[in-house]
């Protein structure tokens, strides 16, 4: 009896704590992939190559950087498969902190990019890795 009640209590603390590993994110699941982007002084907006698909209608859409090589803040807007605007337009002040923008036109069941572009103040050339999240 003993024993059957250890192995419960261990297969139960086994499932509890390695299930949420195991399972992905619902909220991960809208995060487009990371995406690195060069960005020049001179560049206008720049598409990235990776896409969100909108599965919900909330009215906004978020955006992230995990590292940027400039001391300036680039923005990042959200747009449709033809460039068209679809989010306006976020300003990526810092790494790591998830930035978001109450403007989401964009229908559900749809994949969405993203256009970034370099601050006004930035010099040369530099690179930026982020990702954008459609809701």
């Amino acid at each position: 009896m003993m024993k059957k009640m250890m192995l419960g209590i261990c297969l139960l603390t086994a499932v509890t704590f390695t299930a949420p590993l195991a399972l992905p994110s619902t909220a991960e699941a809208n995060w487009s992939s990371w995406s690195d982007t060069s960005l020049n002084s001179s560049d206008g907006w720049k598409r990235t190559g990776a896409f969100s698909g909108k599965t919900t209608s909330r009215l906004e859409w978020s955006a992230v950087a995990s590292t940027k090589t400039m001391w300036s803040n680039p923005q990042k807007r959200m747009v449709n498969s033809n460039n068209a605007l679809r989010g306006n337009a976020v300003t990526l002040s810092n790494t790591n902190q998830v930035y978001t923008n109450s403007t989401n036109n964009a229908l559900p069941g749809y994949n969405y990019y993203a256009q970034i572009r370099p601050a006004w103040n930035q010099v040369g050339t530099d690179t930026i890795t982020s990702r954008h999240n459609a809701h």
